[in-house]
């Protein structure tokens, strides 16, 4: 079981939404648009292994990667070292900062860190290596999906199925382009945790 529970408040206004999955159910989202115009391309869609070891020999846990097949717009994230999927939360009242919680830990005890992290870290290259990608929204919805790798591979077929099982979140977010940051405990802690799970989470933000 995570260890969600803080006393720790953070000066952002978060909501929070949770998914149960089975082991072998991972996050999938981007621009609802995005999905839907792609019906015909989910059964070519090929996933490394190196992302998705059932059995828990990842190099890293919950990582966050683009789906080529998909006009980069599409990206999947596995699961936590538990075999749960990520949290999402929105952050702020405008649904322009979405973050997609991998810890173990309650988004109130890091998130304002994460921004003064932002803040302070003027090294560009460092900022090029947490950079996952871009995506654009307009007039869209963002959709976040769990699912088995087999039934995306299907997913004008199940796209119902998965919505009715409430397997879907959507969130309506301001137009304009997404960056994806992915961010680490060192990163933020300045320190290795000790489990060895590194991995925070992914930072949806709307550009500047």
């Amino acid at each position: 079981m995570k260890l969600k529970f803080t006393e720790n408040k953070s000066k952002f206004e978060l909501q929070s939404y949770k998914f149960e999955n089975t082991k072998d159910e991972f996050m999938f989202f981007g621009p609802k648009t995005t999905f839907i115009k792609n019906f015909d391309k989910y059964e070519h869609v090929k996933i490394s292994d190196k992302y998705y070891s059932f059995s828990g020999n990842q190099n890293d846990w919950s990582t966050c990667n683009l789906l080529d097949e998909f006009d980069s717009q599409i990206f999947t994230v596995d699961q936590d070292k538990d075999k749960s999927v990520p949290e999402i939360n929105t952050i702020g009242k405008n649904n322009s900062k979405f973050f997609i919680n991998c810890s173990l830990m309650n988004i109130s005890d890091f998130i304002d860190k994460i921004f003064a992290f932002q803040k302070k870290d003027s090294n560009q290259a460092s900022k090029d290596k947490r950079l996952v990608s871009k995506f654009k929204l307009l007039d869209d919805k963002l959709l976040f999906i769990i699912s088995t790798i087999s039934k995306i591979s299907k997913f004008n077929e199940n796209f119902e199925e998965i919505d009715e099982k409430e397997k879907t979140l959507q969130l309506k977010a301001i137009n304009g382009t997404y960056v994806v940051s992915t961010f680490y405990f060192k990163d933020i802690f300045n320190d290795t945790e000790p489990s060895g799970f590194e991995t925070l989470g992914h930072l949806i933000e709307l550009e500047n």
